[in-house]
């Protein structure tokens, strides 16, 4: 995957984790100032070391995003056109994710926004009727 240790250390550090052939996951934590380079291997946390060598056959770890799989009938969230009221806008379904535009949530009634944020269990108390 990477002709280099620095090219995979370099996407270690922008946030990107990757499994090893053997099944150990690589990632990076800036937290741990004197060896922040880490493997997950059997339940237990360790440095790196040995596993440098196998940066031409890691395999990138892609963490789902809300939006991958939005279920049929929708998700409630915030929705604004406006990234500076990303979260105070209006309470919607949402329908339909799409990459394609820059109004990528398609809202119930075919009417799209730019940003979305699922609502949290707080905010879904805070808004629902409760008589």
């Amino acid at each position: 995957m990477f002709n280099s240790k620095q090219e995979f250390a370099l996407a270690l550090m922008s946030g990107r984790r990757f499994s090893t052939p053997r099944g150990n996951i690589c990632y990076y934590d800036g937290s741990i100032h004197d060896n922040p380079f880490l493997v997950v291997s059997d339940l237990s946390q360790i440095r790196m070391k040995g596993v440098w060598d196998e940066f031409a056959n890691v395999t990138e770890i892609f963490e789902p995003r809300w939006y991958d799989n939005i279920p049929p009938q929708g998700i409630l969230c915030w929705v604004s056109d406006n990234a500076s009221t990303e979260r105070r806008h209006v309470a919607v379904v949402v329908k339909r994710h799409t990459a394609s535009s820059a109004y990528r949530f398609e809202r119930t009634g075919g009417v799209f926004s730019i940003y979305a944020t699922p609502l949290t269990q707080d905010d879904y108390s805070n808004i629902v009727y409760k008589p």
